[in-house]
């Protein structure tokens, strides 16, 4: 399958945003740092140091940088860990929303 027709499956229109964000794992008391990639209804895309295990629970978190805009809190589930094709060091997280807060 080409990556064309793997986007021409998601069920929803993803937006680029590069934003600092912070993530924990179910079960860990570590609070992991990454860049959000971009952003749908069902999903995120985010590159960090940290690889989580795909299937684990993981909750997600970016700030606002407006006081008129409440921060993004959801929870998840990791789909998909890969190297960073670009960046040594860096992994490239799929993550499935399950809620948001």
């Amino acid at each position: 399958m080409s990556s064309q027709d793997y986007e021409e499956k998601r069920d929803y229109f993803r937006m680029q945003i590069k934003a600092a964000m912070t993530f924990t794992l179910d079960g860990e008391g570590i609070t992991y740092h990454a860049q959000s990639a971009d952003l749908s209804a069902g999903g995120l895309a985010m590159c960090s140091d940290h690889a989580p295990q795909i299937g684990q629970s993981i909750h997600i978190h970016m700030p606002s940088a407006s006081e008129n805009i409440a921060a993004f809190d959801a929870h998840g589930k990791v789909m998909r860990v890969m190297p960073h094709p670009d960046q040594a060091d860096q992994y490239l997280i799929s993550v499935a929303l399950t809620h948001m807060e």
